[in-house]
């Protein structure tokens, strides 16, 4: 399993608003990479 299906596996998982908090800083972090 690669990193990016787990993260989309744990969003599926979590609330949508914990989903979205999370997608942004992931987001950050990838652009800040």
């Amino acid at each position: 399993m690669t990193y990016g299906s787990a993260i989309f596996k744990i969003a599926l998982l979590t609330p949508v608003e914990d989903t979205r908090v999370f997608l942004s800083i992931f987001m950050v972090l990838v652009i800040d990479w």
